[in-house]
């Protein structure tokens, strides 16, 4: 089997994220201010060399180029992965066709995380989330749930 790629995320392209974003990810990023988008940068940049120890990273972008979102998968322990989800504006226009190759990417990925769990936090209270996450074959854990935090659970075939 290839060796599983991540994807190198230009630190513009995720700048044009953080000062763009959609309103979930401004949301759930807390991207309130300049400060707290430094701040946000630094953490997603750890979390991006991260996915680079065992992990996966990809980038979506628009016919023009600009970014529309990353997905980026960290190990956490020997079965377990943590995924982060961030998002430009530029989101709304391509959820669909997105959800899709998400879905597609995760169960191609899969096959590197055999019998893995892949967890993803969201405090987001927008309606259709646990729809969302349903579709991309997560399962909502309730009793993992931190505060506002909901956690949801993708499980790897084995």
């Amino acid at each position: 089997m290839a060796k599983l790629q991540t994807e190198c995320i230009p630190d513009d392209d995720l700048w044009f994220i953080l000062n763009n974003p959609w309103s979930i990810t401004e949301a759930e990023w807390r991207l309130r201010d300049e400060n707290s988008r430094k701040s946000m940068f630094t953490h997603i940049k750890e979390l991006l060399a991260s996915t680079e120890e065992g992990g996966y990273s990809k980038m979506w972008r628009t016919s023009a180029n600009e970014p529309i979102a990353i997905l980026g998968c960290c190990k956490i322990s020997e079965k377990k992965y943590t995924t982060f989800f961030v998002c430009s504006h530029h989101y709304d226009a391509h959820a669909m066709k997105l959800s899709f190759q998400m879905r597609k990417t995760l169960k191609e990925v899969s096959v590197y995380f055999k019998g893995c769990t892949l967890g993803i936090f969201s405090s987001s209270e927008h309606p259709h989330l646990f729809t969302w996450l349903r579709f991309l074959r997560f399962k909502y854990k309730p009793e993992e749930n931190n505060g506002v935090w909901k956690y949801f659970e993708y499980v790897s075939p084995s």
